[in-house]
């Protein structure tokens, strides 16, 4: 979650849907290159719509970093 509110400045909980808490798309790209470059990975540029809670994109972002 702290990479979320650094880069998005929202306060929200894990299964909350972040769009429903204010991010929209410019504050989604920005929170995937954040990700990239914290996590050495590559991810999708939808990630943060098609994993909408805080929750799902953390699980998502986990799996990523094993396949390393």
């Amino acid at each position: 979650m702290g990479i979320v509110r650094a880069v998005s400045g929202l306060s929200i909980m894990p299964e909350d849907v972040m769009t429903q808490s204010g991010m929209d798309s410019l504050t989604g790209v920005e929170l995937k290159h954040r990700l990239e470059r914290v996590y050495g990975i590559n991810l999708p540029t939808s990630a943060a719509f098609e994993y909408p809670t805080v929750s799902a994109l953390a699980t998502f972002v986990h799996s990523k970093c094993e396949q390393r």
